[in-house]
């Protein structure tokens, strides 16, 4: 398209003179040479303004390419993607974080749809997504997982919201995807703590309880050894009277005639009489160490005279005793006497854990503390109520019959004298294991 005049002064000489020569007759709007004259100048008056939008347009394209290329750089500039779809799906504008996430340019992704970028059920549910947005007007979140350019497993979070025309029709969806993973990893290391220290509470919380009991419980043992202190020189003295003169009149046979009502009321006192003194001498091992000096000896033997002082016990019972020990284990410093004691008390109470027929193991291993011995009965099993109060001074579960309640408290407290522990586990049905942990 040629140039049209710029101005009146570009219109023709004929023009111009036709407009001003008053003898030609004629006006401007009614002869012919005036109408041809000015529509001369309103061609060039017309043509200077098409002149002038032109370059008006080239000036606006070339501030709007400025503006986008800005607008673009702003948003290549973000860590977060940056991306826009139209009504069917296909990407119109992906930022570099964006394409990042798909390990591609943004180029190569421009005009796909998800379906060419994701598995077929994550792209199904990314387009429902899609759809509710354009259908609702409402903007949703979501969660996805991607692949990074390293090839490690990523999170994002999306926001996506309608995407509105001039005319305010919705005519897409855009969107903005943050990458969360680190932010996730922190969540899941903060939670291990969590849980770790969930358990570190738990774990201290029941060492506390422990420690509380042990402490009732060794405040009770020294309360009970004070009184055996007491009871020692008090009670045995008139026991052993007793005892001494039952057995003195009962010896007289031929005064009180053998079999009477008097001897067998003098055979009850000394029954219960040496009960008493059993009693007593039972409560005095509380008031801790009677001075005997620790030796380092073979804990082997110790079991061995444990099992043979048994053997008759075991007999009346109809039960057994059986050894498995570990003759290799390493010698520890104790008092023998007091280790036999507390032994001795434990298989007495496992024999007694029926009422014929009690099978006993006793058993010695090396352990990484010193020497584990573990005494198992294939008696009755222990209630939890029984569990909570086993080592508590006079708590039995066969008072009815005769037992005192003394022995695993007896044994637990020569263990701790000796810096061992004693546990006891089992169930009901299914028997009891005692294990004593004795140190090197």
């Amino acid at each position: 398209m040629s140039e049209a005049p710029a101005d009146r002064s570009e219109a023709t000489p004929a023009a111009l003179a036709a407009l001003s020569d008053p003898t030609t007759g004629a006006d401007l709007f009614g002869a012919p040479a005036g109408v041809e004259a000015a529509k001369q100048i309103a061609d060039a008056a017309t043509g200077n303004r098409v002149r002038s939008l032109g370059e008006r347009i080239v000036e606006l394209e070339a501030l709007l390419h400025d503006q986008w290329d800005l607008l673009i750089g702003i948003i290549d500039s973000l860590e977060d993607g940056v991306f826009a779809k139209d009504l069917e799906g296909r990407y119109t504008l992906v930022n570099q974080a964006d394409a990042l996430g798909f390990n591609r340019s943004p180029e190569r992704i421009i005009g796909l749809t998800d379906h060419s970028l994701f598995q077929v059920s994550e792209a199904n549910r990314l387009r429902e997504i899609d759809r509710r947005i354009i259908e609702t007007g409402e903007s949703q979140t979501y969660e996805l997982n991607g692949i990074t350019a390293g090839g490690e497993p990523s999170i994002y979070f999306v926001f996506k919201f309608p995407r509105h025309d001039r005319g305010g029709m919705i005519s897409g969806v855009m969107g903005v995807a943050r990458n969360i993973t680190d932010l996730r990893k922190t969540e899941e290391e903060l939670a291990r703590y969590r849980d770790h220290l969930d358990e570190l509470v738990e774990e201290r919380a029941k060492e506390i309880e422990t420690s509380n009991r042990l402490a009732l419980r060794s405040n009770r043992l020294a309360s009970l050894g004070s009184l055996a202190d007491g009871l020692s020189h008090e009670i045995r003295g008139p026991i052993a009277s007793i005892i001494a003169k039952a057995e003195e009149i009962q010896a007289r046979e031929g005064v009180i005639g053998k079999g009477s009502e008097v001897q067998h009321c003098l055979s009850s006192i000394l029954r219960d009489a040496r009960k008493c003194d059993s009693i007593v001498e039972g409560i005095s091992r509380f008031a801790g160490s009677k001075g005997e000096t620790p030796v380092t000896c073979d804990l082997v033997p110790v079991v061995e005279r444990t099992r043979r002082k048994l053997m008759t016990e075991a007999g009346k019972l109809n039960g057994s005793i059986h050894l498995e020990l570990d003759r290799d284990v390493p010698h520890l410093r104790i008092v023998p006497d007091e280790i036999e004691q507390a032994l001795t008390c434990v298989v007495r109470n496992a024999l007694q854990s029926r009422f014929e027929g009690a099978r006993v193991v006793i058993r010695t291993a090396s352990c990484d503390e010193g020497v584990r011995i573990t005494v198992r009965d294939n008696g009755p099993g222990i209630s939890d109520l029984d569990n909570r109060h086993m080592f508590d001074p006079f708590y039995s579960s066969r008072h009815k019959v005769g037992s005192i309640g003394l022995g695993l408290s007896l044994a637990h407290g020569i263990v701790r004298s000796h810096g061992g522990t004693v546990d006891v586990e089992g169930r009901l049905g299914e028997g009891t294991v005692v294990t004593i942990v004795l140190p090197k």
